[in-house]
């Protein structure tokens, strides 16, 4: 199986790039209301609104009731054959879209160091959420591992962050 992280910004390019069978679309509930997004017929996808926090002011329901039915459409949909060419944004591309993908190769390899070691191979200085992280440790019942291989990344980057956020204020992204 084949995954691609992008950003809201590379969303066009990345899909006619890549051309994945299956697509997990991530925006914030705001955004997705006022932008719905249209794919072709021929790609599932999977749409899930939901900031990064479980601000309950801010969206319906906790990141975990989101990524439930995210975690079923992987489980029923995109792992059923390697030959699926999974493709997951969110605006950045570089908080939930790589913690999914993080899950996602958790969930194919079984080792959250190989998959988080995938996860680096195919984006380009990611940021993974910690909550989504955290959620989908619990989800799968990975036991702090998957926090564990987060937090040796973020140990070893730790200027990363700041420079996202640099980043995301030159292109008039939110700000954490």
């Amino acid at each position: 199986m084949d995954i691609k992280v992008s950003s809201l910004i590379q969303l066009k390019r990345s899909v006619a790039e890549f051309e994945p069978t299956h697509i997990i679309s991530v925006l914030d509930p705001d955004f997705a209301a006022c932008h719905p997004l249209a794919f072709g017929a021929d790609v599932k996808v999977h749409h899930a609104h939901f900031y990064d926090d479980d601000d309950l002011a801010r969206q319906t329901g906790s990141v975990e009731a989101h990524l439930a039915p995210v975690l079923q459409f992987l489980r029923q949909e995109v792992l059923s054959s390697d030959s699926h060419r999974l493709l997951v944004h969110c605006h950045a591309g570089a908080s939930r879209s790589p913690a999914i993908a993080f899950m996602t190769y958790c969930l194919a390899l079984g080792c959250e160091v190989e998959a988080f070691e995938q996860l680096l191979k195919i984006c380009n200085k990611p940021w993974p959420s910690e909550n989504v992280v955290k959620i989908a440790d619990q989800m799968l019942d990975r036991k702090g591992r998957m926090i564990a291989a987060l937090q040796a990344y973020r140990a070893n980057c730790p200027r990363r962050f700041e420079a996202y956020q640099r980043l995301n204020r030159r292109r008039n992204l939110f700000v954490y």
